[in-house]
């Protein structure tokens, strides 16, 4: 039997848990309202909420955002699966050249940047071009 003392949901963690979820129940609505999608209002509300951001006044600080690491791995998988609720298959259809013509451009580019800075930066690194290109991919 597990006494209400020894329990690892304390006051402090359901708190904060509540706050979460009110943040995020008001995060769409107001974002609508702005006529902004839903998404980045959730993403503002967990800006807003973070440990760098006004979360401070709900007890949260840098050196604690380890702890909330896996609320946040949790709210990804949830953003992910709304992003996949709005995703229209028609919609992306016809963004296609948009989506994967400049999305391509951008990878492109950006992982060529990182791989000149990556040899301009540190020219005696012991990184291959291979290797190299493969940090510029993968950032």
């Amino acid at each position: 039997m597990v006494f209400p003392e020894e329990s690892a949901m304390d006051g402090h963690l359901l708190i904060q848990l509540v706050v979460f979820l009110a943040v995020a129940a008001l995060a769409a609505p107001v974002a609508k309202t702005l006529k902004l999608g839903s998404i980045l209002g959730y993403l503002l509300a967990g800006a807003f909420i973070g440990p760098y951001g006004a979360g401070k006044l709900f007890g949260y600080s840098p050196a604690y955002a380890e702890t909330l690491r896996h609320i946040a791995e949790l709210g990804v998988a949830m953003f992910l699966f709304l992003i996949g609720l709005e995703l229209r298959l028609k919609r992306l259809w016809k963004m296609r050249d948009a989506v994967f013509g400049a999305g391509s451009i951008q990878l492109i580019g950006t992982a060529a940047l990182l791989v000149a800075l990556i040899w301009g930066i540190h020219p005696s690194s012991d990184l291959s071009f291979s290797q190299a290109l493969l940090v510029g991919l993968a950032l």
